[in-house]
Order: structure tokens, then C-alpha cells, then sequence
């Protein structure tokens, strides 16, 4: 153990002899001309090394936050010296491109814009970034040369990873886009350090809080994404607000479809066409949404009865499982030709008091959701058939 403690004691002194006075520190001086000398004195052989990294992405503050302006490093991946920099000529601080004397910088592009990207989609704090969320970078003078992916982690604002596929670089100017996943920790401006072309520079992104949910629109058409019909377990894709949704249909309890109807003026189309209640069932159906959506329009008509069946259709709002069904989640619409009493809303439920073909479309709404579920109780009405309108997401 003696002979152990002793050699650990000892190594350090073989390799270097290491003063401090004042403050200042030197390697291999007892005299340091500044807050770190290591030049002793001409005839020194031994280099300075510094950190090595296949990117600078991967340099990090250890104290937190971004990399401090002056940190220099070894970018592996290009074989050059590279130093952050407080301005990078985008007007943001950033590591700048290869350095070294009279040796030519090998970038791939000409200069890339970080202070204007085009950002789709909202990141909110404390919620999962939905599908489709990106910001896109512009460059100009691209070589047509491949580029590998890139993955950063943002600073600032922790929790969100930004991704760029491999791809290759057009001959002039182009774009390249980052997806953007994770759950932002707070509000405020995360910052991705990314490298285009062997051009670093840092991009933010506001975090949010949730939108407020629209008011209805009041218009008896379809603004957004109309649900084709679906069987159980299987799913859709649409677009509302530009942004990518994929609704689930699942938990399909004495479900149907029938062709396309007109009542009162409101039509539905077979197509997209969901049939629930009639006879003596219990209907029910979920639609789950891969982001938060609002104000789902339905399309309701219901065929002949010769009795007011006072069939009664129930709707419940989840958010992650729980359920967040407002007081007064159904907004009517339009009745068309038909009075508004062939059909009445209460609360979260619509009832048919009609003994004649009749029509409604109604929002549901109030709040943000990822699913809806939609009961019938027994009745000896003939049920009901239902078109669905996503209008609102983020």
C-alpha cells in the first residue's frame, strides 16, 4: 500500500512543475507573464492540447448554459481549431469555422441565416411537442455536398432535442430543416447550437404557454380536417392549421356506416359517415389525436321515426386520459331548414326529439383535447348519422 500511495504522489511532478502566484498560473514557470503561461521559454517541446469532439455541439458549460465566448476546441470531424465567438456575423454568438494561418475554411456553404427561421408549430411548456413541430434554416453557395444528421440538445431551456436527417446540400442556395421533440421544463427561449455546412450558429425557439382555444366558427362547412370513416383500430391523417393530426378510431361498440344523406339541407357524405344508437343499443365509439385539437364540428341527421325517440348522444373530452369536459362543451351551429327543437343540447349531450328526418351541426369544444368519446343510450329511435370536423390544433 506504501509503495502504491507513494508512486501517486510522485507521477504528477515526472510531467510538469505547476506554480501559482498572484492569481496567475503557470506550467513550467515560476514567473507567469499572464493568467496562464505555459510558453517556457522557446525550447518548450510539449504542445497545448485541447478538448477534442467529432462536433461542437457536444461542448458544453459545466457551470451551465451556453458555451462561454473565447472556448476553444478540436472539431475532429473537419481537423481544424475552432473558437466560439460572441459574434459569428449573424449577430449571435457562435463557434466559428475552421481557423488557422493562411489555411482555406472548409465550409460547405457560403454563410447560413439563423435569425429568420421558418418555424411550423407551437412547443408548449410542460407538454410533449406534437408531430410536425421544425424550424428551417436558409443557406446560400451550397456544393451539392452530403451532410451527416444532427442531433442537438437545447440550452437555456432544457428538455427539447432538435434532429436533422442526413441529406445533401443543393448546388446554390436551400434550405435544412430540425424537428424538434421533448418537453420543454419552462417558458421563455431555447437555444439549439447547430452546424450547417461547417457554419455553427445558435437559433431560439419561444416556449409558450397553451394557446387560448378559439371561439366556434359558425359557419355550417368543414374549415379543417373531415374524418373519412375508419373501422375499429385503424387510423386517419389530415391537416388542420397546417399542422399534421392523426386521429385513432378504436373502442368501436355497435358501430355502422351508411351512404350519404341530406336532411333539413345538412348533408353528409358516405365517405365519412358514422352511424350510431338505433334500436335497443348501447353505441359508442373513441377518437384519440395524436395533438391537442378543439372545436370538433359534427354533422348530425337523423332518418325517420315514427315515435319521439328522445335518442340521446353523449360526448366526454380527455386530455392525456383525464377527463376535461367543460360544463358546456356543444356550441349549435345551424339547423337548417329544420327548427332547432328536432334537436336540443344539454350540457355534453345532444337528444333527437324529432319523429321526422332532422339535421344539426354543432361544435364541440371549450377546451383543448386528444380524445373524444361518443355514447348513445338504448332507445327505439334508428339512430344517428355523424360527420366530424377537427377545426382547431397546435
Amino acid at each position: 500500500m506504501k509503495k502504491s500511495l507513494t508512486f501517486r504522489i510522485l507521477l504528477p511532478s515526472i510531467f510538469f512543475t505547476f506554480y501559482s502566484v498572484s492569481a496567475q498560473v503557470g506550467i513550467g514557470t515560476t514567473t507567469p507573464r499572464g493568467a496562464l503561461d505555459i510558453n517556457n521559454p522557446t525550447t518548450f517541446n510539449m504542445p497545448l492540447v485541447l478538448p477534442v469532439n467529432v462536433s461542437v455541439n457536444n461542448m458544453i458549460n459545466p457551470q451551465g448554459g451556453a458555451v462561454v465566448p473565447g472556448s476553444l476546441m478540436y472539431d475532429s470531424t473537419l481537423d481544424c481549431i475552432r473558437l466560439y465567438r460572441q459574434n459569428v456575423g449573424n449577430g449571435s454568438p457562435g463557434w466559428s469555422t475552421c481557423i488557422g494561418a493562411g489555411e482555406s475554411t472548409p465550409t460547405s456553404v457560403a454563410s447560413i441565416n439563423c435569425n429568420n427561421p421558418t418555424n411550423t408549430g407551437n412547443v408548449v411548456v410542460n407538454e410533449a411537442v406534437s408531430p410536425g413541430v421544425t424550424f428551417t434554416i436558409n443557406y446560400t453557395g451550397g456544393n451539392g455536398s452530403s451532410y451527416p444528421q444532427e442531433v442537438v440538445n437545447s440550452t437555456g431551456i432544457e428538455g427539447l432535442t432538435a434532429t436533422r436527417i442526413a441529406g445533401n446540400f443543393n448546388n446554390g442556395n436551400g434550405t435544412v430543416t430540425y424537428t424538434i421533440t421533448g418537453t420543454a421544463t419552462s417558458t421563455g427561449t431555447a437555444i439549439f447550437p447547430i452546424t450547417i455546412g461547417g457554419i455553427s450558429c445558435n437559433v431560439s425557439r419561444s416556449v409558450i404557454l397553451p394557446p387560448p382555444v378559439p371561439a366556434p366558427t359558425i359557419i355550417a362547412n368543414c374549415s379543417g380536417f373531415l374524418l373519412p370513416y375508419r373501422t375499429n383500430n385503424t387510423t386517419a391523417v389530415g391537416t388542420v392549421s397546417g399542422l399534421p393530426v392523426t386521429s385513432t378510431f378504436n373502442e368501436f361498440v355497435n358501430i355502422g356506416t351508411l351512404g350519404s344523406n341530406v336532411d333539413c339541407g345538412i348533408a353528409t357524405f358516405a365517405e365519412n359517415t358514422f352511424w350510431l344508437g338505433g334500436g335497443n343499443n348501447v353505441s359508442s365509439m373513441s377518437i384519440k389525436f395524436d395533438r391537442p385539437v378543439s372545436n370538433l364540428k359534427v354533422f348530425q341527421t337523423a332518418s325517420i321515426s315514427t315515435t319521439n325517440s328522445k335518442e340521446t348522444f353523449f360526448y366526454t373530452l380527455k386530455r392525456n386520459g383525464v377527463d376535461v369536459t367543460p360544463t358546456s362543451p356543444i356550441t349549435r351551429v345551424y339547423s337548417g331548414s329544420c327548427i332547432p327543437g328536432q334537436f336540443n343540447i344539454f350540457q355534453n349531450r345532444v337528444r333527437c326529439d324529432s319523429t321526422t328526418q332532422a339535421g344539426v351541426v354543432y361544435s364541440v369544444g371549450g377546451v383543448w383535447f386528444d380524445e373524444v368519446v361518443i355514447s348513445a343510450i338504448a332507445s327505439i329511435g334508428n339512430g344517428s348519422i355523424f360527420n366530424f370536423c377537427i377545426g382547431n390544433t397546435y
